[in-house]
This record gives C-alpha cells, structure tokens and sequence, in this order.
C-alpha cells in the first residue's frame, strides 16, 4: 500500500537539467568520502586535544540531540525526493522545516535541562548543558541544507549536495579545531561548527535551490534564495503526510542511540568515549552508503510507480551488494590491523579494545544492508509500515541493552545492535517481497 499527497501537482518551474544516474553516484561518493573524512576529522581532533570524557560528552550529547532533530525533520527530503508526481513545491518543504526548527531547539534544551537535574550516572551533569544545547543548534542548522538535498536529488543533481559538502567538510573541522585549540574548549568548538554549517546553508544551500527551480539569479547571492511558503492548509496536508516518517526517524536514531545511553549510565563517560570513537568508523561509512541511497531514491522511485518490479529489485539489490562489499572492506581491515588503526588514529589506550572493534564493523555492515533496505521502503512510498518494525527493532535493541550491557559492558552494546539490525533487515525485506508481488499482480 503506497501513500500519496493530496494536493495537485504544482511544479516550481524549469529544472536543471538532470544528471545520470551513474554520474550522480560519482558525484555523491566524491563528496560523501571528503565529509566522512572531516567528520571522523573532528572526533579526532576532540581525541587529540581533549581526552576520552570529551569524546563522551560529545558523543552523548549528538544521542540527546539526533533524535529530536530527526524526528522534527520528519524525512521531508526523502519524502521530496521521492515525490515523482511533484504534488508539492519546494517552499512547502522549506516553509514545514523552519516551522519545526524552533520546536527541535526547544525540546532539546528542555531535555538537557531535565538530565542535568537527573542523579548521577543518569544523564547530563554540569556544562554538558551548554554543550548539548550547542549541538542541538548546530543540527537544527543542518536540518535546512538538509531540505535543499531533497529538491537536489528530487532533480537528480547531486553535485550540487557535493559542492555543500566540499564547503561544509573542510570548513567544519577547521572551526571545530580552532575552537578547540584556541579556547580549549568543546563548547567552542561546536559553536563554530553550528556558524559554518549556517553560513554555507545561506551563502551555497538556499540560492543553488532557487537555480535549480529555473529562478533567476546568480547561485552565489544569498538574497536570490528561494522563499518558503507558508500556507496552513498545504503545510498541514504535508505534515499529516510525513508525520509517519517523523517516529520512523526517530524509532531509527533511538535504535542507534540507546547503546550509548546504558554505556553512559553503567560503564560511563570514558568507556562511552571509545565506543563512540570506535563506532565512528561504522557512522564514515554509513555516509557512504547514504550517498548511494539518496543518489538512486528517486530512480528507484520511478521504477516503482511505474510498476517496473523487475528495474527496481535489480537495483536494489545492485545497491544492497554494494552496501555490503563496503562493509566486507571495513571487518577486512580491522581484522587485520584493529589495533594498530585505533593507536593511529586515536592514543594508544584505545588499542585495548580490538575486540569489540571487529564486533562493531560487522554489526556495522549488517546496518548498511538495513540501510538500503530502509530506502528501498522510502522509495516504495511504505511509510507506515515502517512504524511497526522499527518500534519492534527497538525494543530489541533497548532489552538488549538492559540486559547484556551490565554483563558484557561493550560488546554487549555490541550485540544487542546487531540483533536489532538482523531484525530490521529481514523485515524490512518482507515488507518489500510483499509491495513487489503487488506490482507484479497488478501488471498481470
């Protein structure tokens, strides 16, 4: 069963001509490798200078925030990015992001002031505050490139999303380190990295969109960014639509988050500190698994309202294969050379834990398969379907974790993911073997 809008098709205008899709995988995995790198850059850098507490606190801070922003987000660029009918325009979009934006900052803060109160062990203590509000600014920034993203694979020029990101890859670990070198300290750090994602938001983002709408101007003025449109009617007609996708994201980053919630309460913030430095191996190369996701999204979307069962499974599977020959490299490496990788990049204090490293990059390449499947989902428009399993996945991972933390401290954060992503991945297939015999007894 799919879900359509129920506004009619209103096109913004000319488009750019689109890119093929080969190119736009190029394109994306260019782009993606480049901002992975000054992702994993950064928490380098918070390794490098500070010490594994600080690795914590950042990593807990991105698990209070990430959940509420991808939740307030409510997929609207995958849900753009699939719309083939272009039943809504790109300000309709823009106009529901801003809207939430204030409500994610809020609700954040909120939740960062109630751990603050909480007992010790419990949650945040102290200036974790200012940092978890920081960081929640600095993902509520990132939330309106994120909508751009959507019009551009929508459009399918994806090398637009890569000249961001060539922008806010370098210029983000650059802030971040300076902040950190200069004050020495994270809060700063972080402060800048919210600036540099807001300046290319407005200087790049905003005004490549309005190009790509076939509007006037040129792509480097920010007053030539495009509006966002506010109509109650239509803004409330799109969020009923993506208010489903909204607890999928949000079922999603709690299933990845909730490990280091359990880390933080019965292990704490130093163990914390390398799990997530560790985990950030497998977070690099998710990046590079989105770029193929969100570069075939809307192919695999037009194969799908066609009815064109066969193009879309052979794609599908042609992206799953490349998921897991991405992770297969990852266990290869780390089974070779765990150790020696973690002294290099981190200290040596890190090296300790080789063992639940392998275990995190094949639980790792598990999630990369769910990954596709999850877009194969998008794509297929199987929104609500999506609540159930992902609610059932995490109440896996969150039993998991209760039990098998307390004894087995890592690895057993570990195990509990990836009994949660074999979960995800089977029924995440089953759902789409189900849609797909629909099209096939449709075309029969």
């Amino acid at each position: 069963m799919t879900l359509a809008s129920t506004t009619a098709p209103t096109p913004d205008g000319p488009p750019l001509p689109p890119l093929s899709l080969g190119a736009n995988v190029r394109w994306t995995l260019g782009g993606n490798a480049v901002y992975a790198a000054c992702q994993w850059g950064m928490l380098v850098a918070i390794a490098k200078l500070g010490s594994p507490e600080m690795v914590g606190g950042f990593s807990l801070a991105l698990a209070i925030s990430a959940p509420v922003v991808m939740f307030t987000n409510l997929q609207l660029a995958q849900i753009q990015a699939t719309d083939t009918g272009r039943c809504h325009r790109f300000g309709d979009y823009l106009g529901l992001r801003l809207a939430m934006c204030p409500v994610a900052l809020a609700a954040i803060v909120a939740i960062a002031f109630a751990a603050d109160r909480a007992p010790p062990g419990g949650g945040a203590r102290g200036g974790a505050v200012i940092v978890i509000a920081l960081v929640g600014l600095a993902k509520v920034v990132e939330s309106i490139s994120d909508v751009c993203y959507g019009l551009f694979q929508q459009r399918e020029r994806m090398d637009l999303c890569t000249r961001s990101l060539l922008l806010r890859g370098p210029l983000s670990l650059l802030g971040l380190y300076l902040g950190l070198l200069t004050v020495g300290s994270l809060g700063a750090g972080v402060l800048a990295l919210a600036l540099v994602w807001l300046a290319v938001a407005l200087a790049y983002d905003l005004p490549a969109a309005k190009r790509v709408l076939g509007e006037p101007g040129p792509p480097s003025n920010i007053s030539r960014a495009p509006r966002a449109r506010i109509d109650l009617a239509t803004m409330a007609r799109l969020f009923k639509l993506a208010f489903p996708m909204g607890f999928v994201t949000l079922l999603w980053t709690l299933d990845l988050t909730v490990p280091r919630y359990y880390i933080e309460s019965y292990l704490g913030e130093r163990e914390l500190g390398f799990f997530s430095a560790m985990a950030y191996t497998v977070v690099s190369g998710t990046l590079v698994v989105h770029a193929l996701g969100r570069s075939a999204s809307p192919t695999l979307a037009r194969h799908f309202a066609l009815g064109d069962r066969a193009a879309f499974l052979a794609l599908l599977l042609k992206l799953m294969g490349w998921a897991a020959a991405i992770g297969g490299v990852g266990v290869f490496v780390v089974a070779l050379a765990g150790p020696e990788v973690l002294r290099i990049l981190y200290r040596p204090e890190y090296a300790a834990h080789a063992g639940a490293f392998l275990a995190i990059m094949v639980a790792g390449a598990l999630g990369y398969v769910t990954e596709i499947l999850v877009y194969g989902l998008t794509a297929a428009r199987l929104f609500k379907t999506q609540l159930p399993l992902f609610a059932i996945a995490l109440g896996v991972i969150t039993l998991g974790c209760a039990v098998l933390v307390p004894r087995h401290g890592l690895m057993g954060a570990v195990e509990a993911t990836a009994a949660s992503f074999l979960l995800c991945s089977a029924g995440a297939a089953a759902i789409l073997i189900r849609a797909l015999r629909g099209l096939e007894a449709v075309e029969s």
